[in-house]
């Protein structure tokens, strides 16, 4: 552990709490408030004016030929738009009432929208950090495998929750045009809207992943082939429903997803131990460095 790492997990630590909010655009009987709150206040913490995320931004001043904005202020505005709609005081994603938290369906894919996004960002910023400790004197190789392992298991996650995602939606579609007797309406037009926004996140994820992971590899393939069932480029074999094979393809998801996990959070929980560990001897340090200057 050094103060590079630590200013790196700074930054790493915004990822998690995004990728952590999926649980937002799922719909769920019951949200744990507590887990709410206690992600609202570490988001926060990890935006304030001092921090190694804000720090990083400030460095990111440059405007990119024919546009308005430098890409600090853009990722600016997309983490506080990204705040505002699900922890923010009038956040219309979630909000608060009668000591419970209420989801609101109507945002989920909005929120897939801005987690897909910024997770890639902030991902992308880390493994920067990474391949500049290499030359820089600074690396550690923990940090390089916390990376890693969080790609792999954000990839699993997201693909769970975006698949069931377009589950769901397929199964609107269908009720609205079965509903309007075949005929396309204002309603049904904007549940395939909304399809292939999530569609097009999922791609996104793809697009973007370097997995070579055997089971993920085969469940990629076996979503290509559930895709081109809803789309009508294929047609399901004799005795086959889409809903079995929705289901199959959420059982496969949820075994790689659940892999990831263990794997990725061992490795956290123990560089953060280790970074508690090295605040606490920082702090320590620091202290006999002030008690040394009085002496003097």
């Amino acid at each position: 552990m050094n103060q590079a790492t630590r200013y790196v997990l700074g930054i790493y630590q915004l990822g998690v709490l995004i990728r952590d909010s999926f649980e937002y655009g799922i719909p769920k009987k019951e949200y744990n408030l507590e887990t709410y709150n206690q992600r609202k206040a570490n988001i926060k913490h990890c935006v304030e004016s001092n921090s190694p995320f804000m720090h990083f931004l400030s460095q990111q001043s440059s405007v990119p030929e024919g546009q308005e904005k430098s890409i600090g202020e853009e990722i600016r505005k997309n983490v506080t738009d990204f705040i505002d709609l699900v922890y923010g005081e009038e956040a219309r994603a979630a909000h608060i009432e009668d000591n419970k938290l209420i989801v609101d369906p109507a945002f989920s894919t909005q929120v897939f929208d801005y987690i897909v996004g910024l997770h890639e960002t902030i991902s992308d910023i880390t493994k920067g950090y990474v391949e500049q400790s290499k030359t820089n004197g600074t690396y550690y190789d923990k940090l390089e495998e916390l990376v890693k392992k969080d790609d792999v298991f954000f990839r699993c996650i997201s693909s769970l929750v975006l698949t069931d995602a377009i589950h769901r939606l397929f199964v609107e579609f269908n009720r609205t045009m079965n509903e309007a007797k075949g005929e396309q309406n204002p309603q049904s037009s904007f549940v395939a809207n909304e399809l292939n926004k999530v569609i097009g996140f999922y791609n996104f994820v793809q697009n973007h992943s370097k997995v070579e992971d055997e089971k993920y590899k085969n469940n990629v393939e076996l979503t290509k082939k559930i895709f081109s069932y809803i789309s009508g480029a294929e047609k399901l074999e004799e005795g086959k429903n889409l809903r079995d094979e929705f289901q199959h393809l959420h059982e496969e998801w949820t075994k790689v997803s659940q892999v990831s996990e263990l794997d990725w959070r061992k490795t956290y929980v123990e560089i953060w131990q280790e970074l508690v560990d090295f605040e606490r001897d920082l702090q320590a340090q620091n202290q006999k460095n002030n008690e040394d200057k009085k002496a003097n």
